[in-house]
């Protein structure tokens, strides 16, 4: 089975802010090149949407076929039952969506799935806290991996991610949104 293509390396840009404040000038931006130096590999196979949680490595195909494979830098992909367009994986457990927006939980990564009610075109699973966005680019969230109990949160994102309560999100503009108080974990 092959499924899994890593992207090519983002290309390097310096970017630098300035903030107007009433203290000294601000220092000139600096030149230097970030610590890390990623050395990219490719691995076989493609995949349109991939997650990752500590070496467990999850996607999904053009065909919404879901693989995951236990291996950061080896192992092989297995294919789970099932057709996904979006898949999330974390602490061995995944979430997803698929292409009529519903809403599927798996305690492992094995694909014994369950139906979650409701409708989310994707998904975000960091622990026990879900989140997730509607075709309407409304927001919701849970600290229930199989409870019914979403709460809409205020604003509306097309994509959204959730680390350690802290939530990132991208509207249809694809402007930029974080709010670190927005899940009590």
């Amino acid at each position: 089975v092959t499924v899994g293509e890593c992207p090519p390396p983002p290309d390097e840009k310096a970017v630098s802010v300035n903030v107007a404040t009433n203290s000294a000038p601000a220092a000139p931006p600096s030149t230097a090149k970030p610590s890390f130096k990623p050395e990219w590999s490719q691995i076989s196979g493609k995949l349109k949407q991939v997650s990752v949680d500590g070496d467990t490595v999850c996607g999904v195909n053009a065909h919404d076929n879901i693989y995951c494979k236990d291996s950061l830098t080896g192992g092989s992909w297995r294919k789970l039952p099932g057709g996904l367009k979006y898949v999330s994986v974390s602490g061995g457990k995944l979430y997803g969506v698929n292409r009529n927006d519903d809403i599927f939980y798996s305690p492992n990564t094995q694909g014994q799935w369950t139906h979650i009610p409701g409708k989310l075109k994707q998904v975000d699973l960091d622990g026990d806290t879900v989140c997730g966005v509607n075709s309407a680019d409304n927001i919701y969230c849970k600290d229930s991996l199989t409870g019914r109990d979403w709460t809409r949160l205020s604003g509306r994102l097309k994509h959204i991610s959730v680390s350690g309560g802290v939530l990132y999100g991208v509207n249809s503009n694809d402007d930029i949104y974080s709010d670190e108080k927005a899940v009590s974990v």
